[in-house]
C-alpha cells in the first residue's frame, strides 16, 4: 500500500487507445473540475511513451514522462551469449514494429 487514499484516485476506463485516452482524460480532468493548465506526470511503458507524450501534447495536457518497464539490458560479450541468442528477441521485435506502425498511423491521422 502507498497510504493515498482511495478516494484521491481517479481512473479514466473508457479508451480503447491511446488518442482516446488523452482525449478523455483531458475531459474526465475537467468535469471532476481538476486544471488542465497544471503538469501532470505521465507514467507508462519506455517503449510506448513517445507516441502517448505526443497524444497528450496533442490534446493540450502538460506532461512530465516518468517511463517505466525498459527493455534494456548490459550486453554480455562471452561466448555463450554469441551462439544462444535471446529468445524473447522475436517478442522485442514485434513490439518495436508495433510501436513503430503506431507511431506513423497517429501521426498520419493527427492524433500526435
Amino acid at each position: 500500500m502507498t497510504g493515498m487514499p482511495e478516494s484521491d484516485i481517479l481512473i479514466e476506463d473508457q479508451s480503447k487507445n491511446t488518442a482516446q485516452n488523452a482525449q478523455f482524460t483531458k475531459t474526465f480532468l475537467e468535469k471532476n473540475g481538476i486544471s488542465t493548465s497544471q503538469e501532470f506526470v505521465l507514467i507508462t511503458s519506455a517503449f510506448h511513451m513517445y507516441r502517448a507524450k505526443g497524444c497528450f501534447d496533442q490534446v493540450g495536457l502538460n506532461t512530465v514522462t516518468f517511463p517505466t518497464d525498459y527493455y534494456s539490458h548490459d550486453i554480455k560479450y562471452d561466448i555463450p551469449s554469441l551462439f544462444f541468442p535471446d529468445p524473447y528477441s522475436l517478442e522485442y521485435w514485434t513490439k518495436l514494429f508495433k510501436e513503430w506502425i503506431g507511431i506513423i498511423v497517429y501521426k498520419l491521422v493527427g492524433y500526435m
